[in-house]
């Protein structure tokens, strides 16, 4: 689980960067 954590912020930072160049 401790591995999920990073995992899951990675996940939520590459998201934001697509919402970001998408517009």
């Amino acid at each position: 689980m401790a591995i999920e954590s990073p995992r899951r912020a990675n996940q939520c930072l590459y998201i934001s960067t697509i919402f970001l160049v998408v517009p």
